[in-house]
């Protein structure tokens, strides 16, 4: 039998980022039985003194073979054991050890907003954090996918809250700042706790969420996105799968020296969308129902004629103004529901296809599949299996 191989973890299992982490490691630990790890939760941190973390930690490493860890407080002194470690980085320019998981904050700014501009957003806007570079980095980002005509791009920074959240003050000073901003415009959030203090600051300046303002943020902790009011969309990122990248890493620089410099990139998996963003935010209020109408009415097949009698309009007239609020037609947006639908079954439910198709007024998994393949690219089986967390059970039956 194989000598066990002992990994130190120190990762905070408070965030979602830390246990979907850990969800990778652990799932790529499945396929190895001689690896064993020991966890320290760096939220330990917060209530040990410095030194006390840094002996808690340094005694659990000198036992390892190999480290992964998120904690920036010890760092230093255990880079002086010399073993191999598996850092993570939240921002991109100060990147220094060989094998690093970092954020990519070009895709997900990217994805931000293309998010916001899909729901009819033509004026855009970032919060974040003064004074942090993972914070920057995203702003900037964010800022280079505008057109010319709407730079420099808005933004606000204020200081990162304590673990006793934002002040009163925090949030008047946000308040101002949003009644500077065109009415309807497109925020995204460095975070969901900035999201949550975004829209609690909306609140204050007595901006409805999401028509005056819509707002998009990162990392989709639901225990943030859900406990707000309106509830915060957010970009789910891919970490479980950098989890795994990183425990497959660990488990070979332990076996062999000369591994190559790794960057393991942690990229969105899609924008879970909730409240803050989920009603179109366009400037023409007939583009604004007709969005409302096809994604009422996304659970059935609808056709363009049935939006043009909603609206009161012809043909000829909705699609003009669609093209020209969206840069999309009217059968482009209802295909866009419909798969949307189809995607958010598919990835928040155990549902066969033949179920969903069901569900979804299709006349059977044959036609959806050919539907949801002619938009995506992929299968129902390929997406569930590309995008759906690592962990869940396999489900048959899905082409």
């Amino acid at each position: 039998m194989r000598k066990k191989k002992k990994i130190l973890l120190v990762i905070n299992r408070t965030k979602s980022n830390g246990r979907e982490l850990l969800r990778g490691i652990i799932q790529y630990g499945k396929t190895k039985d001689y690896l064993e790890f020991t966890t320290i939760d760096s939220e330990n941190s917060l209530y040990l003194n410095t030194r006390q973390f840094e002996e808690c930690v340094i005694e659990a490493a000198n036992e390892a073979q190999g480290i992964i860890m998120v904690e920036l407080t010890c760092l230093d002194k255990v880079k002086g054991l010399n073993k191999p470690i598996v850092h993570s980085y939240v921002y991109n320019s100060q990147i220094e050890d060989k094998y690093t998981i970092t954020t990519d904050p070009v895709t997900v700014s990217k994805a931000a907003y293309e998010h916001l501009r899909t729901m009819g957003n033509i004026n855009f806007a970032y919060i974040g954090y003064k004074d942090v570079v993972w914070a920057d980095e995203r702003r900037d980002c964010f800022e280079k996918n505008l057109p010319a005509d709407k730079l420099p791009l808005k933004f606000f920074s204020y200081n990162m809250p304590k673990s006793t959240g934002i002040t009163s003050e925090g949030l008047e000073e946000i308040a101002a700042w949003l009644k500077t901003l065109p009415i309807p415009t497109g925020i995204m959030a460095c975070n969901d706790n900035c999201g949550a203090d975004l829209i609690n600051a909306c609140k204050k300046a007595n901006l409805n969420v999401p028509d005056d303002i819509s707002a998009v943020a990162v990392d989709n902790d639901d225990l943030i996105c859900d406990f707000t009011s309106p509830t915060l969309s957010s970009i789910d990122l891919d970490t479980d799968s950098a989890g795994y990248e990183a425990a497959e890493l660990i488990d070979k620089i332990t076996e062999t020296k000369n591994i190559p410099p790794k960057l393991i990139r942690v990229k969105p998996r899609e924008v879970i969308i909730r409240q803050s963003s989920d009603f179109v935010a366009v400037e023409d209020r007939e583009v604004a129902a007709a969005l409302r109408f096809i994604r009422l009415n996304s659970d059935r097949s609808i056709l363009v004629q049935e939006v043009c009698d909603f609206s009161c309009c012809s043909r000829q007239y909705l699609h003009r103004k669609f093209m020209n609020s969206l840069g999309k037609s009217v059968h482009k947006c209802i295909k866009r529901a419909r798969v949307k639908a189809i995607s958010s079954l598919l990835l928040e439910t155990t549902l066969p296809v033949t179920d969903i198709a069901y569900r979804l007024n299709f006349p059977d998994s044959n036609h959806i599949s050919k539907y949801f393949k002619d938009y995506t690219g992929l299968t129902p089986k390929e997406y569930r299996a590309k995008y759906q967390p690592l962990g869940t059970e396999n489900i048959e039956g899905l082409d």
